[in-house]
């Protein structure tokens, strides 16, 4: 920075920027303020002009207490987007949201593992039915680790958190107003509902469709490359992680039937 500074005309410049004195920087502060266009655009202004030691620090805490800029500001700024980390295994991390189409509700969980969506038909928006269409799919899929949700009353709701303390898994809110936080789920719900509306039109049978829509919507995954069949067995195996199927299987003796001879077999 030292080499930039030069002398020009009586003025001190850095570059093409003036050095400023503190006696005159409270005036060009209100003129480079003028429209209120907030910090970012604040900065370039006072970039491609002036200067002066912790000129930005000076922009922020400006920015920070004009009552217009506050006012009229974003309610959620812009941040950087985190990525969620990649399940280890089927079912470890879901996510839950509602969406409406065709003038009904319905509930949509999508595995983050393999992207099944399991999508349910709400009767009503009430907490009791999401809890107890969500009791459904965690009867017969297993329960997950993690569930990912926005801040909906549903999913925020003490039925809702009396479920999750029962069964044992965390929930995970999206920041409110921030649709982006909560685009895996989203992208989900765009391609159910267009599945939904080209079922309707072509005349297929919906409850069958809602029913069995995650083996249907992908028979074979980009991420993992298993089938449906493969990823429901393992993760009904995953519901003992700590323990091996092979050694499970090692305990039974192997022996031929004779004929005639009654077999059980418990599922």
């Amino acid at each position: 920075m030292r080499d930039d500074i030069s002398v020009e005309d009586g003025m001190l410049l850095l570059g093409s920027r003036v050095i400023l004195p503190e006696s005159v920087r409270g005036n060009i502060f209100q003129q480079i303020h003028e429209g209120h266009f907030g910090i970012e655009k604040y900065k370039l202004r006072a970039k491609s002009c002036v200067y002066w030691p912790n000129i930005y620090k000076e922009i922020e805490t400006l920015i920070n207490s004009c009552t217009v800029c506050q006012k009229y500001q974003n309610s959620q700024q812009k941040e950087p987007m985190i990525p969620s980390e990649i399940p280890l295994r089927p079912w470890q991390t879901v996510s839950a949201d509602l969406f409406y189409t065709q003038q009904s509700w319905f509930l949509i969980v999508v595995n983050y593992y393999s992207k099944f969506p399991f999508v349910r038909k709400l009767h009503n928006l009430t907490a009791r039915a999401v809890v107890n269409e969500t009791k459904m799919l965690f009867a017969e899929n297993g329960i997950p680790k993690t569930l990912q949700s926005d801040s909906g009353t549903q999913f925020t709701s003490a039925e809702f958190q009396q479920l999750a303390r029962q069964y044992g898994f965390e929930i995970v809110k999206s920041s409110p107003h921030y649709p982006r936080g909560h685009g895996f789920v989203e992208r989900q719900v765009q391609t159910v509902k267009k599945t939904i509306l080209k079922c309707r039109e072509t005349g297929e049978d919906l409850a069958f469709l809602i029913g069995h829509i995650a083996a249907h919507f992908y028979a074979l995954t980009d991420t993992t490359k298993e089938t449906y069949d493969n990823l429901v067995r393992n993760l009904k195996s995953s519901l003992c992680p700590a323990v091996k199927q092979e050694k499970i299987f090692a305990q039974f003796e192997q022996r031929t039937l004779p004929p005639g001879e009654d077999l059980f077999v418990f599922l």
